[in-house]
């Protein structure tokens, strides 16, 4: 579960974006290792964690692909994800690979300067609860701040569920 909610928060890099429309992309690209929390559940408590991503922009500026790994306690999980940004609105849609076999999810968010935001409906791996994910990352200077929080669907509240600071 931790990894597939870590995952929806670090699945955000692989974004698509015009090369004219800013510099975030760019910004973004390149190898990042980051340290912070994160929860396996809603009701789990806080666990450090540990993570690496790659972020490749394409020749053509218009794609970025995030992969990584990231470990918590005895457990490590891969990211892998896709999101493409309307250069005229800032729409983001994409999707995000589910860890532990829950393939891949649609994306659908907002970029804002440097930071982009998204949103993701899975399954809960261990109780098979659908959840409503939400994924924020933040670029500020030279460090990368990504969190993550979720909520059952009937439920009007987000309980954060990981928050990790990269730099290069």
């Amino acid at each position: 579960m931790l990894a597939r909610i870590f995952i929806a928060a670090v699945a955000l890099p692989l974004v698509l974006l015009p090369a004219q429309a800013d510099t975030l992309l760019a910004d973004l690209s390149g190898n990042w290792t980051g340290r912070g929390w994160a929860k396996q559940s809603l009701e789990a408590p806080k666990e450090a964690v540990f993570c690496r991503i790659r972020n490749a922009l394409s020749k053509d500026k218009s794609e970025l692909k995030t992969t990584g790994r990231c470990a918590v306690a005895n457990k490590t999980f891969t990211l892998d994800g896709l999101i493409a940004v309307s250069a005229s609105s800032n729409r983001v849609t994409g999707r995000w690979r589910v860890p532990r076999g829950g393939g891949d999810a649609a994306i659908s968010g907002r970029k804002d300067a440097n930071q982009i935001s998204f949103t993701f409906e899975a399954k809960e791996t261990s109780t098979k609860q659908k959840l409503e994910h939400r994924a924020k990352w933040s670029l500020r200077g030279a460090a990368l701040t990504l969190t993550a929080s979720a909520r059952p669907p009937s439920n009007g509240s987000f309980v954060e569920l990981s928050s990790v600071q990269f730099k290069k």
